[in-house]
């Protein structure tokens, strides 16, 4: 039997490759991958509220770990992580993505809140860098309450905070939270969304004076107002959003990785709802079913596609997964390509 050049290729993880260290690189990306979950420090967290798996290790600090994601998923610096019940925010990251995509995870420990123009409300879990820099061994640094140097998320909506904004940062339910304002931005040192890997924002709040006429405990909100009421809009119908761990939303076959599918649900008024039993589908156009393979669970869906009898054709085939509610709502689908 005559082969072609592009199942040499496919085989010897070839195909795209243009030079020998390409193809050298390539190889050590499919053992690594292979092997992934082989560790103890082998975790499955939330990013950005979608599914990752991530290696995730100790450090001298107990406040900061590092972390490694596979080489073909994301990890940006200002990402969210849930993990061990806790919000860990990217706080760095290596720039280096040959391999391993690399960063560093710092332990939030500051809540803000405020309103954006409409009036909404929104918050932000943010890093104190001075609490998390205290906690290395032998190191002590004295802190006030009075001033805090903090780290979050850029975003567009954390980018237009300016000098003089005030937040409530208090254990809630107090008589009279403590009230703070920024006398310090810088949105330039750790902004890397020009190269599309994120951004952090580093705010220097000191404490101000509590307001009982405009300030909010309740709701621990400084200078609350009422929000706008949105304009009439014609009905939005409920929908499903179906997320992959891999942004280019492609599966590699024959690997024993799976991918990881995301289903979030939103209402007809655009609001998340988690009270939705799930069920997935594949349309496989045309190819068989039985190469598939998938881990369904609530709103996770892990999928891979097994090499079956040499069966290279497939590679750039494509398949649609759909999930929608158990009641027939709520529906949504991903396109997903077969990689080598």
């Amino acid at each position: 039997m005559v082969r072609s050049t592009a199942y040499y290729k496919a085989i010897q993880n070839a195909k795209g490759t243009t030079s020998k260290k390409e193809l050298d690189l390539n190889k050590v990306n499919s053992q690594l991958d292979k092997h992934f979950e082989d560790t103890i420090d082998f975790e499955t967290v939330l990013n950005n509220n979608i599914s990752q798996e991530l290696i995730i290790e100790m450090t001298k600090n107990g406040y900061i770990k590092n972390t490694k994601a596979r080489h073909d998923e994301n990890i940006n610096v200002g990402d969210m992580i849930d993990w061990i019940n806790g919000k860990w925010l990217v706080t760095s990251i290596d720039p280096d993505i040959k391999t391993y995509k690399r960063a560093t995870l710092t332990l939030c420990t500051i809540l803000l809140r405020w309103q954006n123009i409409k009036g909404e409300i929104l918050e932000r879990w943010c890093v104190d860098k001075n609490a998390s820099s205290g906690i290395e061994e032998n190191k002590v640094i004295t802190t006030s309450n009075s001033k805090f140097d903090i780290q979050l998320t850029l975003d567009d909506e954390t980018k237009i905070l300016k000098i003089d904004k005030r937040f409530l940062i208090d254990v809630v339910g107090v008589d009279v939270p403590d009230a703070y304002k920024i006398t310090d931005r810088n949105v330039m040192s750790d902004n890397f969304t020009y190269c599309n890997r994120g951004g952090v924002l580093n705010l220097t709040i000191e404490n101000d004076q509590f307001n009982s006429t405009t300030d909010n405990k309740t709701l621990m909100i400084a200078n609350y107002f009422p929000p706008t009421l949105p304009p009439d809009n014609p009905p939005i119908l409920s929908y499903a959003k179906i997320t992959s761990s891999n942004p280019d939303n492609t599966v590699t076959l024959g690997s024993s990785s799976y991918r990881t599918l995301t289903a979030t649900f939103y209402n007809a008024t655009g609001v998340m709802v988690t009270d939705i039993i799930p069920v997935w589908t594949i349309e496989t156009n045309g190819m068989n079913i039985g190469d598939f393979v998938t881990e369904k669970v609530g709103n996770i869906c892990r999928i891979k596609v097994n090499l079956v009898n040499e069966n290279y054709d497939v590679v750039g085939n494509t398949f649609t997964v759909n999930v929608m509610s158990s009641n027939g709502g709520f529906g949504g689908s991903l396109v997903m390509t077969i990689m080598m």
